[in-house]
Parts: structure tokens; sequence; C-alpha cells
């Protein structure tokens, strides 16, 4: 809503699958089969077939720069006890915890640049993430307005972290890093813990993963909560769309502008 309207004329589109030039990042060429590379291209992901920290088939799994994986795996591999008790977790996280995560994050995979200046350090990624769980948008808002110029500024930086790091990229880099530390301590006999459950849910901001999806269809996300108990169904967005379609408005307290985005929401279903 609060984006620049989208360009007239889309730019060229170079599908490097295909074209493999000079230029193809490794996480590209790494979901590649060996027959479909060019010669080129099999040189450059050679030395991660050589790897001793991490297994070609993380690396290529995870979908993330693989020299950004290999410099969390020995920083994870030079420290393997810390980091056991880091990773040993499967449904909550300590604060500790999350704090060490969000620092390896933030170091190894560029954490300034995904921040895009909605957060400033990993102490403060940490801050968000763990109290993600009590905290409302609105409380959000609120937390961003002391290192904002405003409260437009802080509603932006708001956005900004629930869509570039609470729904993408926290998930995304938490999975990748629980199975980088599950391949280097297991060479110490140590293990770590199943992370992904956390990171669903934080990805849907610890609520129904249908009613979460709304956003995508319309709804913004403090109206979608505000009717969870109606429309969620055990994380599923199909059947959360079907409870929408159902849903009768007339039944529920809304202001015109809430009834207008669910009627046209409805009708984007049809």
């Amino acid at each position: 809503m609060f984006s620049d309207a989208p360009q007239i004329e889309l730019p060229f589109v170079d599908f490097q699958f295909y074209t493999q030039p000079d230029g193809t990042s490794p996480e590209i060429l790494l979901e590649l089969d060996d027959e479909d590379l060019t010669p080129a291209s099999r040189d450059k992901v050679s030395p991660f077939h050589q790897s001793d920290l991490v297994s070609w088939e993380t690396l290529r799994q995870n979908g993330l720069d693989p020299l950004q994986q290999i410099a969390a795996a020995r920083q994870i591999d030079a420290s393997p006890e810390f980091w056991a008790r880091q990773f040993d977790f499967t449904t909550f996280p300590t604060y500790a915890q999350v704090e060490a995560i969000c620092r390896l994050m933030w170091e190894c995979f560029s954490g300034g640049k995904i921040a895009q200046g909605a957060v400033r350090s990993p102490d403060q990624l940490a801050n968000l993430v763990f109290n993600l769980r009590n905290r409302t948008l609105k409380d959000l808002i609120t937390n961003f307005i002391p290192y904002s110029e405003g409260p437009d500024d802080a509603v932006q930086r708001t956005s900004a972290f629930i869509r570039n790091w609470a729904m993408f990229h926290f998930p995304r880099l938490l999975i990748g890093l629980g199975n980088i530390a599950r391949d280097v301590l297991s060479r110490y006999g140590l293990t770590a813990g199943d992370v992904s459950p956390y990171a669903q849910q934080v990805e849907n901001l610890f609520h129904d993963a249908g009613v979460a999806a709304l956003d995508e269809y319309g709804v913004p996300l403090p109206l979608a909560f505000r009717l969870e108990r109606r429309l969620a169904d055990n994380n599923s967005l199909d059947g959360t769309l079907a409870l929408l379609q159902q849903l009768d408005l007339d039944r529920v307290p809304l202001v015109p502008f809430e009834r207008e985005l669910l009627e046209d929401a409805k009708q984007g279903l049809r």
C-alpha cells in the first residue's frame, strides 16, 4: 500500500538457470544438476563439493549463498559445545539462544543489508524476534518510534521488519543454520535440535498460518488477527479462505473501511 506503483514496462528478465552468465550467483548454480551446468559453472561450484564442514546436500538444500554458509559453519566449528547449547531447542528458545543465533545471522549473512534500515543491530533483531510472540503490531510500531523520524517512519520500519525479517529472512536463515549446525556438530558427537517449528511460528507471527497469509489477499494483518477465531482452520489456507467466503459481515463489528477491505477480498475469491 505504501510502495511506489510498479513500472509500466517490465525490464528484461535473464533466466540465469539457462544462460549461466559469469555473474550467476553460486546459490543458483547449486540448484542445477551437474549435467545442466556449463563447464565454467561446473568449475565455479566444484570447491563446494569438497567442503569438509558442510555437506553438498546441505549447501544445496538451504538455497543460501554457499560462501556465507561455510562462514557460518566455521564459526560453529570453532566453538561446537557452545553452539550445541544455542541450537538445543525445538519449541521456544531462550533469549540468550535467540541473541546468539541473530548475531551469527548478522555476521555471516550480511544482516545490515537485509535489514534495509529497519533493524540496526543483531541485538535489536534479537529483541524484536524474541518479543514478537507477546507484542501486537501497535506495540511494534510504538517500539520503533524512538528509532524513527516520526510515526509514519515507525510504521514503515515495522512493515520492513515484519516482511523482510520476521516473515522471510529469519525463518529461512534459522532453518539453514539449523541444518549447518547439524552437519558440523555431528563430527563432534553433538546434536542440534529441530528449529523448524519455531521458524514457522515466527514466519506466521505466532498466529494461525492461514490467517497470517490473508495479508496476501488484501486483508491487513491487524484485521486478520482480530478475526482469527472466526477464520482459523488449523493452519490451512484453503480452510481459512473458505471460512472468509462464508463470513457474514453483518454479524462482525467493523468500521466501514474494514468492511470494504473484506468485501473486496471476498469478491476476489469468487
